[in-house]
């Protein structure tokens, strides 16, 4: 009943890192892309996940709602390609020309439990640049 208790703590005390966030700063003035478009916003995202055996997904951020502390059961959504659609969706959501700069990376950690749980996470920092005109 002990163990039990306490992995039920445990789980409780990490569900909070299992969120996706997305922030995004103003350019510095004249800030131009590495293609030379100029940029309107600088924005770095999270997605954070908690898995059994580093494998399986027990919960995962939603990247389609960052900041709003949302995550879904047994769903893998620590991926390149869900941060890319959430710097993308708020591409969209914000009528911005482009994202540019793309840089992702991914850290994983599970030494704390002896590697039965783990905390995956992955970060993307962009710029936003402006829409062409036609």
């Amino acid at each position: 009943m002990k163990k039990i208790l306490f992995s039920l703590v445990i789980l409780l005390s990490v569900c909070g890192c299992t969120t996706s966030k997305l922030v995004a700063t103003k350019p510095y003035e004249e800030q131009k892309s590495s293609a030379g478009n100029r940029v309107v916003a600088n924005v770095k995202g999270e997605i954070n996940g908690l898995y059994l055996f580093y494998w399986i997904p027990l919960w995962s951020g939603e990247p389609w709602r960052p900041n709003e502390r949302d995550y879904d059961t047994f769903t893998h959504y620590v991926t390149p390609a869900y941060m890319s659609r959430m710097l993308d969706n708020y591409r969209r959501r914000h009528k911005y020309g482009a994202v540019e700069d793309l840089e992702i990376n991914r850290v994983n950690r599970g030494w704390w439990s002896l590697g039965i749980l783990w905390v995956r996470s992955i970060y993307g920092s962009a710029v936003m640049t402006e829409k062409m005109k036609k």
